[in-house]
């Protein structure tokens, strides 16, 4: 089964970098942050080659085409590093950004560098959970990858979704909760185009394919080095970091949420982290399905009161000079992302994984206050035309659907936003409070 059609044109420049969950230590300048962060870099000329890889499951064969600069390689020597990195003369423009998402949000989130998207743009990968973030000598927010390897969900991760979380687990990996084959090998839900005949699933039962019932965990899990990536960046293992452009935040919403948003302004983007809402999953406590608030992604990592800890992101943005409106100082903008919106039939709107790469570039485009832009009452959004759609099958009543900003579904969010703040009290940042307050306001206006 040939799978370069999900995979085509995998070539961005851009490293993915976490910036992390570790928060049960802060200090004053070092906080942790539960996100993960990628370099985009713009090349000024791009020479692909295609080159091919097989792997053996159950007996068959599967091949995955995917598109490398400059050289053909086999799997093996990519995942060992015999393989030269682009030439860092054509470099024209980088931007790292880092993301707070759940885990819910993974099988559909661009990772371990797997984008569809136009020449001149290539991926690499920095790290994947975790990172230490502080102020550099240039004023700049830098982020420093404190793991060793990838710990991801399993199911849903495929040759299909994430080709390169597949590659790094070729070797040298730790599995739990997954299903076996005859053979020894794991496997998981969407793993394969077709379900093996027989396994022995997760506790250690007989399974066939017309079983009714899950052959993995749904939080079965996989662990690997990161030095087996095949798109691992040389600067992995950096002590001093890599500086920070933009941090995203992402929830789950099928409404109310659309596809993309830009804080106003260092506070604003605080404020948009401290109200991000998911559907549970089953890597976290409560009833699957159902939305909860999680700020920053921090919920079951922060190890102090979440408001101190929404304090200390206000401050960091005061001593980076960030200011009101537009006046982000030497901090990283902040944006707010929706993979997961749906249409009325609950079909998802948007095709995530690689093609969440076009929703990155224009993020890469708004760090150099370009690409173009609408405003609304929770921020800044891309036009209609500001998207490169270029090859993607979209229709133009899903594309408003995506971007739509509805003041009735915003007004009842205010409702709820409202008991989530007051849960935080006397320590919940007034600076938040008046964030919430005048997007109140704001609505109560346009009802008038």
């Amino acid at each position: 089964m040939t799978h370069d059609a999900q995979i085509q044109n995998v070539d961005i420049f851009m490293e993915k970098f976490t910036a992390g969950k570790a928060s049960e230590v802060s200090f004053r300048d070092y906080w942790g942050f539960n996100v993960a962060a990628y370099r985009l870099d713009k090349l000024l000329e791009l020479e692909m080659v295609p080159a091919s890889v097989e792997r053996s499951v159950e007996g068959k064969r599967s091949s995955v085409t995917w598109w490398i600069d400059g050289a053909t390689m086999t799997a093996r020597e990519y995942i060992e590093g015999d393989w030269k990195a682009p030439d860092p003369t054509r470099l024209n423009d980088q931007k790292r950004l880092a993301w707070a998402f759940q885990q819910l949000i993974q099988n559909r989130d661009p990772n371990l560098g797997n984008f569809v998207f136009d020449e001149g743009w290539k991926v690499w990968t920095v790290g994947d959970d975790i990172a230490w973030l502080k102020p550099g000598d240039d004023g700049r927010l830098y982020a420093i990858n404190p793991e060793a390897g990838f710990f991801g969900v399993a199911p849903g991760t495929s040759m299909h979704s994430n080709p390169n979380a597949m590659l790094s687990l070729a070797k040298n990996s730790i599995f739990t909760n997954c299903a076996l084959t005859r053979e020894g090998d794991v496997y998981w839900e969407d793993m394969l185009d077709e379900k093996p005949a027989f396994l022995v699933d997760w506790l250690r039962r007989s399974w066939t394919s017309e079983s009714k019932r899950p052959a993995a965990h749904p939080n079965a899990r996989f662990t690997a080095p990161a030095s087996q990536c095949p798109v691992i960046a040389d600067e992995w293992e950096d002590p001093a970091g890599v500086p920070i452009d933009a941090i995203l935040f992402g929830g789950r919403r099928a409404k109310v949420v659309p596809l993309v948003t830009e804080a106003f302004g260092w506070e604003h983007g605080t404020f948009l982290g401290s109200i991000m809402a998911s559907e549970k999953t089953a890597a976290a406590s409560g009833r699957v399905g159902v939305v909860r608030r999680d700020p920053m992604a921090m919920l079951p990592f922060c190890g102090y009161h979440m408001g101190d800890y929404f304090s200390h992101w206000l401050e960091v943005g005061a001593k980076g000079g960030a200011g009101g409106k537009g006046e982000w100082g030497s901090m990283p903008r902040i944006f707010y992302v929706n993979w997961f919106r749906k249409d009325e039939d609950g079909n998802f709107l948007w095709p995530g994984f690689g093609e969440n790469s076009r929703v990155l570039k224009w993020v890469f485009e708004r760090c150099n206050d370009e690409g173009e832009v609408q405003e609304s009452f929770i921020g800044l959004h891309p036009t209609a035309g500001g998207l490169d759609l270029e090859g993607l099958d979209i229709s133009q009543e899903d594309l408003d659907l995506l971007l739509e900003v509805d003041a009735e579904d915003w007004r009842r969010e205010v409702t709820l936003l409202h008991d989530h703040y007051f849960q935080f009290g006397d320590h919940l940042p007034k600076a938040l409070a008046d964030q919430l307050t005048a997007l109140e306001n704001v609505l109560k206006a346009e009802t008038d």
